[in-house]
């Protein structure tokens, strides 16, 4: 059975009975004598509702926090704009004649509320007296800072969906609230830690900046779209700061990586010698992106629909591959994107995608050892760590003439292209990542041509059958 909801209601017009939860409250700044709380209907569309002065006492006694209940008698009032943190055309006015009947706690009605603000927004609401937004981002750093007043406050620096940072500062009344900022949840989430903010004021003294309010919560990794399309930014994009550039023959092995703990991988990225021994095609190896901001996109009839760049005539198809990587001492489970996948296979997914077999040509990486520079997460439903593969590269193999039958005098020649690379052309070489660390010694010759000879490298595995490889091939399809 439907209820009247939020949407209808209009300063000083009729107030039917609606059905809500009580998500949030707070008294504003400056206003001692007034109690706020944040309503939320089964559309889930918010209100703001109002109680002062000797009401205060008796409508907290009555209204739980994410509890469910049936408001009658009641006003709808004209906005105060000096108080209201959400937009809608109308206020309820609460008071102690006000009936508050609990209803059974339902699914219908959201658990949480938030209308978060692009950035051009955040522009617009910062020149404003008063600009009150809602904010989400990616975790960066936390650092603990006193005013010139001698006032601490604690900063967050976040990236947000624009792939652009920004620094939240919340004074120590937020701050040091549990319920309302829990820092310590923050601090030792996995990576990428999804931190939305409510009713932050933007200002623009040095730059964008937000800060908190009275009426601000802070909420880690939300169930919201937003912040699952932040995930996939973050493991989508680039490399963009010195923490996540590769440094030449610091490899780690994957068993040392298995032993980490959550403090040590956050926003770390490792570099490793593996092996594809296991790609899983079940849920397929791509995803359609937008092809401004690689996020994912979704499909309109005839169209895309991206929540940052709106409607697009086409989407792109990108690498999204799970596979397993193994080395000679463990093996751990993997996600390699579209930038690795391109290094890997010499090709985009699109012109995969057009080949008669695309799926013998993703078992071609399997059994080569590649560079990888790899982030790590937690996989909480396999109680294990997994890790996203950002960057990729076969090892540079040598070439060299042999003029004798000895090897002593040999000549190095270009290193061969990675496989799918015609030939050695500029564009191939754009695609292929540099890495510095000197190649393993030859175990064998394999004969190339009458004359060229290239080196490879066997594993202990290969050389000795009785040695037993870690990570057995399986081809999972």
């Amino acid at each position: 059975m439907e209820h009247p909801g939020v949407f209808e209601l209009r300063p000083s017009k009729s107030a039917p009975a609606i059905h809500v939860r009580v998500l949030r409250s707070w008294v504003p700044d400056y206003r001692d004598n007034e109690l706020h709380f944040l309503l939320v209907d089964q559309e889930g569309l918010g209100i703001q509702a109002v109680t002062k002065e000797n009401d205060c006492t008796n409508v907290r006694s009555r209204l739980q926090i994410q509890g469910c209940y049936e408001i009658s008698r009641y006003a709808c009032v004209d906005v105060d704009d000096f108080t209201a943190v959400i937009t809608h055309p109308a206020m309820i006015r609460l008071g102690s004649a006000s009936v508050f009947t609990p209803i059974a706690d339902t699914q219908e009605l959201p658990t949480q509320y938030f209308d978060f603000a692009t950035r051009r927004k955040m522009e617009i609401q910062a020149k404003k007296e008063r600009g009150i937004v809602d904010f989400i981002g990616i975790y960066l750093k936390l650092e603990d800072k006193t005013s010139k007043k001698g006032r601490p406050y604690v900063v967050l620096t976040l990236r947000d969906i624009s792939n652009q940072d920004m620094s939240v500062a919340l004074w120590k009344e937020i701050a040091t609230s549990t319920h309302r900022f829990n820092r310590r949840n923050i601090e030792t989430a996995a990576s990428p830690a999804i931190v939305a903010f409510t009713s932050l004021k933007a200002n623009e003294q040095n730059g964008l900046q937000l800060q908190s309010t009275n009426a601000t919560y802070v909420f880690l990794n939300p169930h919201h779209l937003e912040a699952e399309l932040l995930k996939e930014m973050w493991q989508n994009q680039e490399p963009h700061h010195p923490a996540l550039q590769i440094v030449p023959d610091n490899y780690v092995s994957i068993a040392d990586l298995l032993q980490l703990q959550t403090t040590e991988i956050k926003g770390r990225t490792f570099n490793i010698k593996a092996e594809i021994t296991e790609i899983q095609t079940t849920k397929g190896w791509s995803y359609t992106a937008c092809p401004k901001c690689n996020q994912s996109i979704l499909q309109v009839d005839t169209q895309w629909f991206c929540t940052k760049d709106g409607m697009q005539e086409k989407a792109n198809t990108m690498y999204r591959i799970i596979a397993t990587l193994s080395d000679n001492t463990e093996r751990i489970q993997a996600v390699i994107f579209d930038h690795a996948g391109r290094q890997l296979l010499g090709m985009t997914c699109e012109e995969l995608a057009e080949k008669e077999d695309p799926i013998n040509t993703l078992y071609s990486l399997m059994d080569k050892e590649a560079l990888m520079s790899i982030q790590l997460q937690h996989d909480k439903r396999m109680r294990t760590l997994k890790c996203i593969v950002n960057k990729a590269s076969y090892p540079a193999v040598e070439n060299i003439e042999a003029t004798s039958s000895s090897v002593a005098d040999a000549t190095k020649t270009p290193a061969p292209t990675t496989p799918g690379q015609k030939g050695s052309t500029a564009t191939g070489a754009k695609r292929q990542l540099e890495f510095d660390g000197k190649p393993s010694q030859p175990k064998y010759l394999h004969i190339h041509t009458p004359r060229i000879l290239t080196l490879n490298t066997l594993s202990p595995a290969d050389s000795d059958p009785t040695l037993k490889r870690p990570g057995k091939r399986n081809l999972t399809n």
